[in-house]
């Protein structure tokens, strides 16, 4: 299982730093970010385009704003897994309308929120498509690796270059890729720059073509680059 990104709004949880351990035992490549306010959870999901992988919402009454950003949700086809959090029972007929993944009753203890992970946990151990994590002004983002076409760096700036030809940037090294990009097919062929193997249209001894681009491929990297694109299609 790689980084999970989870996306909590509860304001009622005076101690949302103790729920948010809670979910890394569960979940310790969790990535949580937490939401004081519902608009700030709406904002980060319609206008930063944020995909989280699991949601929290916490309720307070029947006209909640939860309930109305978890229909905006569901308007646009995302069925990413939301739990509701509430006082009681009594708003679980209407949580289920809005096909709620779950729901638990506050407090929240460490043994009920394994019982509603537990199904959560186990889909994503069994989910083979792997991404990369980072962030993006304070916000956990992602991006699948058959996503991304090249990566290249410049002045603390990463720049992921995708399939369909758009940019996204967002702050670091390419250093702190490594881990994640252990094993895959994205591999370093140069100071600035990882390459998809699956994306090269040309290969030359010093450079490789990927959508019309020349990237350069030096001499520490070469032997392994060229290796490796040769396995690849043997």
């Amino acid at each position: 299982m790689g980084i999970i990104s989870i996306a909590v709004c509860d304001e009622k949880n005076k101690n949302i730093a103790v729920f948010c351990r809670m979910l890394e035992k569960i979940v310790p490549l969790a990535v949580v970010d937490v939401f004081e306010k519902e608009d700030k959870l709406l904002d980060y999901l319609e206008e930063e385009g944020g995909k989280p992988d699991l949601i929290f919402l916490g309720l307070e009454g029947k006209q909640d704003a939860a309930f109305m950003i978890a229909r905006r949700v569901r308007q646009d086809g995302n069925m990413v897994p939301i739990i509701i959090i509430a006082d009681t029972q009594d708003l679980m007929p209407q949580a289920f309308e809005i096909f709620a993944f779950n729901y638990l009753c506050r407090p929240v203890s460490q043994e009920s929120l394994m019982k509603v992970m537990g199904p959560l946990v186990n889909y994503w151990e069994s989910q083979v498509r792997k991404y990369v994590h980072f962030k993006v002004r304070s916000h956990s983002e992602r991006l699948f690796l058959d996503e991304i076409a090249y990566i290249s760096s410049s002045l603390h700036t990463i720049n992921f270059h995708l399939a369909d030809r758009s940019v996204i940037k967002c702050r670091g090294k390419l250093s702190d890729l490594n881990a994640q990009l252990e094993g895959s097919l994205i591999v370093r062929c140069h100071q600035s720059f990882f390459i998809n193997l699956s994306k090269i249209e040309t290969m030359r001894n010093e450079s490789c073509v990927i959508m019309g681009e020349s990237i350069p491929i030096s001499r520490a990297h070469s032997k392994a680059v060229h290796k490796l694109y040769k396995n690849l299609y043997e």
